[in-house]
């Protein structure tokens, strides 16, 4: 026998992979319900619709995500160590990796919720941290370049999650990601 939370986690976890699957869109709540093995009765006594379902599967990410970005930011402010790029390319990888489900639900299946322009607000909040990053430690201004470079950032990370490794195998590709960046950043250093 479950309990009902139990089965509240059961219906979570069939709604993320119809989402995945199909996008918020085209998902079907009776579908979800058949999956979770659940009345629609069930569904509509935890959740007030399709996207409150949605919600409880991303808001908490949704609202940690640009507080860990400026922490992250700021544990590597002033550490210019051959390994820091690695390092801090490894723990953006391994942070979105515990939270990959809602990582490609906002990403890439959030049409018609309230999370639609979510990826492209957070892309913006990463490109301010980039940008005040590169200011104050590195003395880089061109925002030209460190949007460009921020965008690449950012779809490499996207890149990582959406495929089918393990953990083990995203941080080694980090790694590779994080030592190619590495001879990028301590060249910008040089050349100010």
């Amino acid at each position: 026998m479950y309990t009902p939370e139990e089965k509240v986690k059961e219906l979570q976890e069939a709604a993320t992979k119809e989402f995945k699957a199909v996008d918020f869109r085209h998902a079907s709540l009776r579908k979800i319900c058949e999956n979770a093995d659940v009345t629609t009765g069930f569904l509509y006594a935890h959740f007030k619709d399709k996207d409150a379902l949605f919600d409880s599967l991303v808001s908490d990410f949704a609202e940690e995500l640009p507080h860990q970005m400026v922490k992250l930011f700021k544990k590597y402010w002033n550490d210019f160590s051959e390994d820091s790029p690695i390092k801090k390319e490894q723990d953006v990888i391994r942070y979105l990796y515990n939270h990959k489900d809602a990582v490609i639900l906002l990403c890439n299946h959030a049409g018609g919720t309230n999370y639609e322009d979510f990826k492209e607000k957070i892309f913006n909040k990463y490109l301010e941290e980039f940008i005040r990053f590169f200011k104050e430690c590195i003395g880089n201004d061109d925002n030209n370049y460190l949007a460009v470079m921020c965008r690449m950032r950012f779809q490499s990370y996207e890149e990582i999650i959406k495929r089918d490794l393990s953990l083990e195998d995203s941080l080694k590709l980090a790694r590779r990601i994080g030592e190619f960046k590495a001879a990028g950043l301590h060249g910008l250093k040089m050349n100010q």
